[in-house]
């Protein structure tokens, strides 16, 4: 692959992809966007769906919860200095974030600073949070490339490896939580399937992120057997192709690492918000329940994935023994956690970037 001191361009991309053969490995990942997807067809489409569940979820809420007025009396008993904690402990969480996605991307860009991936990384939640679809993810990959000095197929790179590990982290606290359910609070048959479901998809997160050049063969495999899944095999194919950009232990060592410590903080978040609402329960009960909801968010909805993540935070709560009302309190009060600082954080910088230019560079 060329390379201008050190960055990977979309052009440098390019000319590496018509100047590499099959036998020198792994061709370099084109742009992980669909590359004929109409914005009148599949997005659409797509965006249509997730509104769709994202209010049926809303709806069976609404219709669930038998005393709102109990619900708002909770609301109004918040205590402040626990959300004061928990806000604190948001913001540690997401300063190793940073530095996460700072790891990945100063291993495609050397010589980038930590601060010129915290916008993008900002905006990218942000305007996550305000748009359909998930629809800030592919922001953070196409729009920043600007701030980062990488193509965007470098930085949608970056982007799934930080998303792989943290859906391995997600599907173990789901796992081991779901272990944990008292005895008759949901038909042990489920209990059983999900922590099987959620330690096989642990497994095959773990197997993307060990063997991803083999996978990208194996699927450019059956994009050319088959072609009736071409298609669908060859974007498969680009994803593991760019995981395999930064699989070196010494990109994945700090960021497993770096990681642990963050999730470490945002579950503290969690249980401060607990508190907060007066929910006394054992340690592991909020993790799990944010665990949940967040594996939830997976399937593209509502902005700020709101219903969706709600409606299984709250059922997870529930079948922990969690009184309904104060479930529903502790399930709003942390999604507010985890969507009001971002959104006013990344919506800051996004207004800073377009009223100052020189505001793209600094560090």
């Amino acid at each position: 692959m060329s390379a201008t001191h050190g960055k990977i361009t979309d052009s440098d991309e390019k000319t590496a992809e018509s100047h590499t053969s099959d036998a020198a490995g792994p061709r370099p990942a084109a742009p992980l966007v669909p590359p004929k997807a109409s914005p009148l067809t599949i997005p659409w489409i797509r965006i249509a769906f997730g509104m769709l569940i994202g209010a049926a979820c809303i709806w069976q809420i609404i219709q669930r919860q038998g005393n709102l007025h109990d619900v708002i009396n909770d609301l109004l008993q918040v205590k402040v200095a626990w959300l004061a904690v928990a806000l604190v402990l948001f913001a540690i969480d997401y300063a190793f974030r940073v530095l996460r996605w700072w790891v990945l991307v100063a291993a495609l860009a050397p010589g980038i600073g930590p601060l010129r991936c915290a916008g993008p990384l900002f905006a990218g939640f942000a305007l996550n949070n305000i748009l359909p679809a998930r629809m800030g993810d592919v922001a953070r990959g196409a729009l920043f490339t600007r701030e980062l000095g990488l193509g965007a197929s470098a930085v949608f790179a970056t982007l799934i490896q930080e998303r792989l590990v943290d859906l391995l982290v997600l599907l173990l606290i789901f796992a081991a939580g779901t272990q944990t359910l008292p005895p008759g609070s949901i038909d042990p048959r489920l209990t059983t399937g999900a922590g099987i479901a959620a330690g096989v998809a642990a497994v095959a997160v773990i197997v993307a992120i060990a063997l991803p050049a083999q996978l990208a063969k194996l699927f450019g495999f059956f994009a050319v057997k088959i072609p009736s899944v071409a298609s669908i095999a060859r974007w498969i194919a680009q994803i593991f192709t760019a995981i395999a950009r930064l699989r070196s232990p010494r990109i994945l060592v700090p960021v497993l690492v770096l990681s642990l410590i963050a999730w470490a903080f945002e579950l503290a978040v969690f249980v401060a918000v607990a508190r907060a609402v007066g929910m006394v329960c054992p340690l592991h009960v909020p993790p799990f329940a944010i665990a949940a909801g967040s594996l939830a968010t997976l399937v593209p909805s509502t902005p700020g994935q709101i219903g969706p993540f709600d409606i299984c935070c709250n059922k997870a709560l529930v079948a922990c023994g969690i009184a309904p009302p104060l479930a529903l309190t502790f399930t709003m009060v942390a999604h507010a956690m985890m969507l009001v600082p971002l959104t006013t954080a990344g919506l800051g910088w996004l207004l800073l970037r377009r009223s100052s230019p020189d505001a793209r560079a600094a560090d």
